[in-house]
Parts: structure tokens; sequence; C-alpha cells
């Protein structure tokens, strides 16, 4: 499994649970890596 594919499962994980806005919000931060 690379980073980005953790990413993108922890991304996953957290629009379950917060708002659309947050997860976009984490998905343009962890792009940046």
């Amino acid at each position: 499994m690379t980073e980005k594919e953790t990413i993108v499962d922890f991304y996953r994980r957290i629009t379950r649970f917060h708002d659309d806005d947050f997860g976009a919000q984490m998905m343009l931060e962890a792009l940046q890596f």
C-alpha cells in the first residue's frame, strides 16, 4: 500500500463522519504532500 492509497483511505473514512467541506479541505492538504 502506497502513502497516497493510505491518504485516500483516511479521506474516505473522514467524509463518513464529517461535512464534505471538511473532507475536501483534508483532501486538498493531502494532495500537497
